[in-house]
């Protein structure tokens, strides 16, 4: 969006969509209070926002131009001919503003080698290297190995980061791990990023005695609200002498950073995730840059800090083939799967904009199918029936508006699915609704999933819990922030497992056709898999590898060496 008041170099990067509202407001601020007004200043600052809130902790000077995604653009922006400053003379500038300071001072904006970060994120870094260099230095802890690669890392180290696609048994290895340590350890704490996530993991150890009730992150760690410190931190740490964190790559680098501050220095730690997902919304890419770092266990051993596991066992066949060779930008592997005409993967070869239910009859079928199952389930009061046979197909597109995004594809799936004479934001049994805020004091968190349902007090809203007990039952208006879950965005399904997914491929000029959104996508499916877009799309999206600019792996490794 076009800022007004913006001036200088400033209003050139807005003009052409580099800079939004939010990017240009932060360098006009601190311009003026700073005195400041240096427009190479500026711009870096307003480009450091920028990162931040595309979700790279901080601007790399010396290749600026490689820009996060934005996923509230439709195109890329026009970076053909911008004045970019000569990134020496540009760091020389930076080195002098009163704005821009180092390590370990105070001024707003933290300037490390050639990366520029806004101060509370570099001091999150700092938080998470510091917190795992001490426990990669200190006296590794006692433990009898019991033949296991990831129990006995468990056991011997005091931080372990498990990781491995879909199907590779990280959950297994997770209740294999419980299983083997339940008579050593008092107090154990599971977490995941998500309450879909952990609620999928509650029902993976549903059967295993003893094992705890796994949390989101945010729950475990007490959270308060935005803008409130967690309840747990160093002052008040948490009991357990064993903490596993599930479906780390969409951890955050400040929940990270949170999370570790919570840790006692004798609690073993365990991370577990899908390095080839998208990264967290939020800035930072913990669990790649924890990979990339390639730092051993421990000071004391050899030992490797991350395990991978690499073995598919789950959804075999051609759902298999493609996530191994998508997670190892094998483009024709993976193209040669998707021609191959298994039941299982089919492209529909079509630019998606301007589709109608007519071109997609299979689509159409699975979705009035699922809408029909789970508003009978609803209309008889089956709270969990209902939100299990909400997974069994799912609409994802990368973008949020246009003629790809959520916004038009929820509009089409409600013209199928919707009861005559009921709006898409009107309430009745069956209708599917989004959390897109976090709602702590009724446990409901972004991402989560809901579903109207008929009770005797009337309608309402069933949430899943966490912890794997029964839905939560809550009046129809009590959380804010609810969208329809008619389609949804990549990003938020993250966490999430359905036995059918439908992709929209967003355009050739999205800066969103990237292959970790891709792979996202593709193994949120467990039988099926319809990818709606041209083979050129499906090329273009497998070909391009994002990166965001994060100095947490160097730090790590300098500070683990």
């Amino acid at each position: 969006m076009k800022a007004i008041s913006a001036t200088g170099l400033v209003a050139t990067f807005n003009e052409a969509g580099v800079l939004d509202l939010a990017d240009v407001h932060l360098a006009r601020t601190l311009a003026t209070l700073s005195g400041d007004d240096n427009p190479e200043v500026a711009l870096a600052v307003a480009l450091t926002m920028r990162a931040w809130r595309t979700g790279s902790p901080c601007l790399d000077i010396s290749r600026a131009d490689a820009l996060g995604f934005d996923d509230r653009q439709d195109v890329a922006p026009q970076l053909t001919g911008l004045p970019w400053p000569d990134p020496d003379a540009w760091l020389t500038t930076l080195q002098a503003s009163p704005l821009i300071g180092r390590p370990h001072d105070r001024r707003p904006l933290c300037l490390d080698g050639d990366l520029l970060y806004l101060r509370r994120t570099w001091e999150a870094q700092a938080g998470v290297v510091d917190a795992l260099a001490a426990r990669w230095r200190a006296e590794p802890p006692h433990g009898e190995p019991v033949g296991d690669d990831v129990v006995d890392s468990v056991l011997t180290q005091w931080t372990t980061v498990l990781t491995g696609g879909p199907g590779t048994g990280k959950t297994t290895a997770i209740a294999r791990l419980l299983e083997a340590v339940s008579d050593r350890f008092t107090r154990v704490a599971v977490a995941a990023s998500t309450g879909k996530a952990a609620a999928r993991l509650s029902q993976a150890l549903q059967n295993l005695p003893g094992a705890p009730r796994p949390s989101t992150l945010h729950a475990l760690l007490g959270a308060r609200g935005p803008g409130r410190p967690m309840e747990h931190g160093p002052e008040n740490p948490l009991t357990a002498d064993l903490v596993i964190v599930d479906e780390l790559s969409m951890v955050s680098l400040p929940l990270m950073a949170a999370c570790l501050r919570a840790l006692r220095p004798t609690t073993r730690l365990l991370l577990v995730g899908d390095p080839g997902q998208l990264a967290s919304v939020e800035a930072g890419a913990v669990l790649a840059d924890l990979v990339g770092a390639g730092v051993t266990a421990g000071a004391a051993t050899d030992a490797p800090l991350v395990h991978t596991l690499t073995h598919v066992y789950r959804h075999g066949g051609a759902l298999a083939r493609l996530s191994v060779a998508v997670a190892a930008g094998q483009v024709d592997d993976a193209l040669t799967v998707v021609d191959a005409g298994a039941p299982a993967v089919t492209l529909i070869d079509r630019d998606a904009a301007g589709l109608t239910w007519a071109d997609l009859p299979g689509v159409a079928a699975q979705v009035r199918a699922t809408a029909a199952a789970a508003r009978s389930a609803a209309e008889s009061g089956d709270a969990v029936n209902g939100l299990r046979i909400l997974d069994d197909h799912r609409l994802l597109c990368a973008h949020r508006a246009g003629p790809y995004g959520v916004a038009t594809w929820a509009r089409r799936v409600a013209e199928l699915t919707a009861p005559a004479g009921q709006t898409p934001t009107s309430w009745w049994a069956g209708r599917a609704v989004l959390a897109t805020a976090r709602t702590p004091d009724l446990g409901v968190v972004s991402g989560d999933q809901g579903l109207a349902v008929a009770t005797a007090a009337g309608l309402r809203l069933a949430f899943d819990d966490p912890s794997g007990v029964a839905p939560r039952l809550l009046p129809l208006t009590a959380v804010p922030g609810l969208a329809t879950l008619d389609a949804m965005t990549v990003h938020k399904a993250q966490g999430s497992q359905y036995r059918a997914v439908t992709v929209i491929l967003p355009p050739l000029d999205s800066p969103l056709l990237v292959r970790p959104l891709l792979y996202t996508a593709m193994t949120r499916a467990s039988e099926k898999l319809t990818i709606v877009g041209t083979r050129a799309q499906l090329r273009a999206g497998l070909e391009t590898t994002p990166t965001r600019a994060s100095g947490l792996a160097a730090a790590l490794r300098a500070a683990c060496s």
